[in-house]
């Protein structure tokens, strides 16, 4: 595509051209836009004589964007409900490296139902076993059509 059709396209769009790819004050040129919403979000409320930031409830950033929100999630639950993956993945799928790896570092004489707690944990043991109890607590086992079900 030649020059006069890129911009073209530029202006249909309102696209800013940028002339060089450099870097501003070290930071790198697309952190132009970046800046100028902070500044915007900064200046909301303010005046001259003193800045203020914008600030929003979390409840309303929460909101599904379909109802007017920004759609965040709630943190907490989302961090629980990975970490419940961890744990439920063992329980019901096949062999997996990532449970191989977790069973050696962190439930070596057992599997995780039967995992002690223990001391100094790290951040990540802490919060899985917290899921786990979730998992466990909610959870139950169910045979279905019994094809994939090994009795041993």
């Amino acid at each position: 595509m030649d020059v006069d059709g890129i911009n073209m396209i530029r202006q249909r769009m309102g696209v800013k051209t940028i002339s060089s790819h450099s870097k501003y004050l070290g930071l790198p040129s697309i952190f132009g836009k970046s800046k100028k919403v902070f500044s915007q979000v900064i200046d909301k409320g303010s005046s001259q004589n003193e800045k203020k930031i914008h600030w929003a409830s979390w409840d309303k950033l929460a909101y599904a964007k379909c109802v007017g929100g920004l759609g965040f999630r709630g943190v907490g639950d989302f961090n629980v409900s990975l970490l419940g993956k961890y744990v439920w993945r063992p329980l019901t799928g096949g062999p997996l490296l990532m449970q191989h790896i977790f069973q050696s570092k962190y439930y070596s004489r057992g599997t995780i139902k039967e995992a002690q707690l223990g001391y100094s944990l790290s951040y990540a043991r802490r919060n899985m076993f917290g899921a786990r109890e979730l998992v466990l607590g909610g959870s139950r086992w169910r045979a279905r059509n019994g094809k994939n079900q090994s009795i041993t």
